[in-house]
C-alpha cells in the first residue's frame, strides 16, 4: 500500500480516535473490503441518480408535446397582444433545460461509474485527499 495513503488513513484514524495497527495480518484484506464497499456504495449512489435523473427528461418531453398540442389548439392566440407567444417559447425553453438537465446528470454519473470501475484507487485517493 502507498505510504501517502497509509498516512492519510493513520490522520483520519486520529481524528475518529482510531489507532490502525499495521502490523496486524488481518488489517489489508479489512481495508481492501473496506475500499470494495466503498467503490460498490459510489455506484450504487451513482445508479439512483440515473433513475431521479430520468424524471425531469419524462417531464421535459410531456411539456413539449402539451406545448405544441396547446398551440395547435383553438385557445391558443397568436395575434400581436397576446402573450400566448411569449408563454410557448417560455415553455419550450424550460422543457429543453429540464431534459438538458436530466441528461447532464446522467452523463456525470455514468462517467463516473466507468471511473469507478476502471480506476478505483484514484477515486478513493481523490476521496481521502478531500477528506484532509
Amino acid at each position: 500500500m502507498s505510504e501517502e495513503i497509509i498516512k492519510v488513513l493513520d490522520e483520519l484514524g486520529k481524528r475518529f480516535g482510531i489507532v490502525i495497527d499495521w502490523s496486524n495480518q488481518n488489517i489489508i484484506p479489512y481495508l481492501q473490503e473496506l475500499l470494495k464497499k466503498f467503490i460498490c456504495y459510489r455506484n450504487t449512489t451513482a445508479c439512483v441518480w440515473i433513475i431521479i435523473s430520468i424524471i425531469p427528461i419524462i417531464l421535459g418531453v410531456i411539456g413539449i408535446k402539451l406545448l405544441n398540442k396547446w398551440r395547435k389548439s383553438d385557445k391558443y392566440d397568436d395575434s400581436y397582444y397576446s402573450e400566448d407567444g411569449f408563454l410557448a417559447t417560455f415553455g419550450y425553453i424550460a422543457s429543453i433545460f429540464i431534459i438538458m438537465l436530466g441528461i447532464g446528470i446522467i452523463t456525470g454519473n455514468i462517467l463516473g461509474i466507468i471511473k469507478n470501475i476502471y480506476m478505483p484507487e484514484l477515486v478513493i485517493y481523490e476521496y481521502i485527499k478531500t477528506i484532509q
